[in-house]
């Protein structure tokens, strides 16, 4: 429907708030240093997982989005 693609529109042409999930994850990480505790390779492996799985959602919604507006329009 229209209301679908508008809200997709509004999340996928919003980079600088998936810019901005991907800062928000670290905030934990940056909280551990700034107490002086070190960060563990659970940690590392955590955010780098968290990142990668963000990054595909990103592009999965660009793609579907294309595929969305690209389709031949229907008469209802």
């Amino acid at each position: 429907s229209t209301f679908q693609t508008q809200k997709l529109d509004t999340v996928v042409d919003n980079e600088d708030n998936f810019k901005k999930q991907l800062t928000s994850l670290s905030e934990g990480a940056q909280e551990k240093l700034k107490a002086g505790q070190p960060l563990s390779e659970r940690d590392h492996q955590e955010a780098h997982l968290i990142s990668e799985q963000l990054r595909w959602l990103f592009s999965l919604s660009q793609k579907m989005l294309k595929t969305m507006n690209d389709r031949p329009k229907t008469k209802s």
